[in-house]
């Protein structure tokens, strides 16, 4: 949660196998010098790094379903032919969009 942001706690439910806190967030943004403020009801596990569901204040529910554990396959992050590691540094990647040659390859933290 953002500065600003307020959440409280409703209660406990299950979503979809999971043991979930509702919680009433409110959140007050700033956005072209416009004041506004939006609120909805959230179920969040421990188990699972994301919201599993959400409902506004409009009736739009988004909901997580057919979570399964798993691992992605480590082919996934091979990199294609013709590509190399770099650092994390944005500099980096200026460099290279400028044209300019950004060195050897650097470790990824």
């Amino acid at each position: 949660m953002a500065d600003g942001d307020r959440a409280r706690i409703l209660g406990r439910e299950k979503i979809n196998g999971f043991a979930c806190a509702r919680k009433r967030v409110t959140q007050a943004r700033t956005v072209m010098g416009r004041r506004t403020t939006t609120a909805r009801t959230i179920w969040s596990s421990d188990r699972v790094p994301m919201v599993l569901r959400s409902c506004t204040d409009q009736g739009v529910v988004t909901e997580l379903r057919n979570i399964a554990p798993a691992e992605p396959a480590d082919k996934l992050f091979e990199l294609p032919g013709g590509y190399r590691k770099v650092g994390k540094n944005m500099g980096l990647f200026l460099m290279y969009m400028r044209g300019a040659d950004p060195g050897p390859p650097t470790r990824i933290h």
